[in-house]
């Protein structure tokens, strides 16, 4: 790995309970005591996307409040089931293409790690943080 990992985020806890999971399809850094995921990365050829998942987990840094609200606009949340594991996900807005060749503008819509299709975000029943805003430039 080129860039170290930062702890903890939401438990601060050092890097040595952090790991770095995942399968031939996506991985990620999660945090063993709390459970935290961090963004998920999808592998692709000739990526070294154990990389991009250390850089995405090392920019969650803000701690933001937990709340039943749900997400409004596209962008990444942090999202806590009732299993007490909070994972980073993507919000984004589905896009409708019709018959006629116009498209529109759908739900909102999340993927949650380990499901093979997006989510509504209405009908989502856990917490939500965010949206988690982009790291500054250096």
């Amino acid at each position: 790995m080129s860039e170290e990992l930062k702890p903890c985020p939401f438990c601060n806890d050092g890097t040595d309970d952090l790991s770095i999971r995942g399968d031939s399809d996506e991985c990620y850094v999660q945090c063993d005591p709390c459970g935290t995921r961090g963004p998920y990365r999808a592998r692709g050829i000739g990526d070294s996307q154990y990389d991009k998942a250390v850089a995405a987990w090392n920019t969650l840094s803000c701690r933001l409040p937990w709340t039943r609200e749900k997400p409004t606009v596209e962008g990444m949340y942090w999202y806590k089931e009732s299993d007490n594991i909070s994972m980073a996900v993507e919000v984004f807005r589905e896009r409708v293409f019709f018959t006629n060749g116009t498209s529109a503008d759908g739900e909102l819509l999340y993927h949650m790690p380990g499901y093979d299709f997006d989510l509504s975000v209405d009908e989502s029943k856990g917490l939500w943080a965010g949206p988690i805003p982009e790291p500054e430039e250096e």
